[in-house]
């Protein structure tokens, strides 16, 4: 699988989509929501710095077509994480 720009439509590729404190299994026939919960990053980047308040969050990257439509299978990770206060 290869990373590249939204919209553009190569073969085995996509864009990343982190999903943050999601529990609801994606649609494969709808594109991820955008949403604060559903961060795309359309331009193909492959890292960021994201800022959570403290606590447990869960955190899920998904790689979407050129239309924010996932993979399927998806191919999700997803992790847990404790933000805990320092």
């Amino acid at each position: 699988m290869g990373v590249t720009h939204a919209g553009d439509n190569f073969a085995n590729s996509g864009h990343h989509h982190l999903l943050i404190d999601v529990n609801e299994p994606l649609n494969p026939n709808e594109p991820i929501p955008q949403d604060k919960s559903h961060l795309h990053f359309g331009a193909g980047q492959t890292e960021a710095r994201i800022e959570l308040p403290p606590g447990k969050h869960t955190l899920q990257l998904v790689l979407g077509d050129a239309g924010h439509y996932p993979f399927n299978p998806s191919g999700r990770i997803g992790e847990d994480h404790d933000h805990g206060s320092r």
